[in-house]
């Protein structure tokens, strides 16, 4: 009898740590591990693994415009901004296309581009616009995990060119706005950089997949 309960504890311990590691694979949170044990939901589960639900993505609704900081002059803002934005997998999708983080090859390495001719070069590209970037700061789960570092582990900055100001206090100077992870604060977070900057491999820009290239 006592090696009967002997071999069930093991393979109790055994089944909880493969599905610890499961959810350590699929970047779950010890909150969200706890939101599945409450109500009915892994019977919700159980019902997609039995043919009887299914799962949706969920579609967010941005407004045009809706940002409010004050304190930035609009200079330009493209007008074929994002209207639905949803969270699929590893990637996020805007109007039903991949976002993607472009860096030219003039920004690798220790190589930069002047923002000017970034700019020029970014025209030709489905850039997102502040109205995007203000949807994510306030929804923070729809934020691919993987856009906090790149493959070297350092923080990416990313620019969201498809709007672009000048503050109150220099008018004659464009600037972007940028997204970027504080690993201080635990939190994302925005900044700005110059257009008239030098920009380099830190310096993504946010842009819609071109399937033709």
């Amino acid at each position: 009898m006592k090696n009967k309960v002997k071999n069930t504890n093991e393979a109790v311990i055994l089944n909880a740590n493969k599905l610890k590691a499961v959810f350590r694979r699929c970047g779950y949170s010890s909150d969200e591990i706890m939101l599945l044990s409450k109500d009915d939901t892994l019977a919700s589960v159980r019902n997609v693994l039995r043919g009887l639900a299914e799962i949706r993505f969920v579609e967010h609704p941005i407004n045009f415009w809706q940002n409010d900081w004050e304190q930035w002059v609009v200079k330009k803002h493209r007008k074929d901004s994002a209207t639905k934005i949803e969270h699929r997998g590893d990637d996020l999708y805007i109007n039903g296309k991949k976002v993607e983080l472009l860096l030219f090859d003039e920004q690798k390495g220790k190589s930069v581009i002047s923002g000017h001719v970034l700019r020029k070069k970014l025209s030709k590209k489905s850039t997102l616009g502040t109205d995007v970037l203000d949807h994510l700061l306030r929804n923070p789960r729809l934020i691919p995990n993987w856009w906090k570092h790149d493959e070297n582990g350092e923080n990416r900055y990313i620019s969201f060119w498809g709007t672009t100001y000048c503050s109150l206090s220099n008018r004659d100077n464009s600037c972007v706005c940028i997204l970027l992870w504080d690993s201080g604060l635990g939190q994302w977070t925005w900044g700005h950089q110059w257009i008239s900057d030098n920009w380099g491999y830190k310096s993504s820009a946010a842009v819609l997949e071109d399937p033709d290239h």
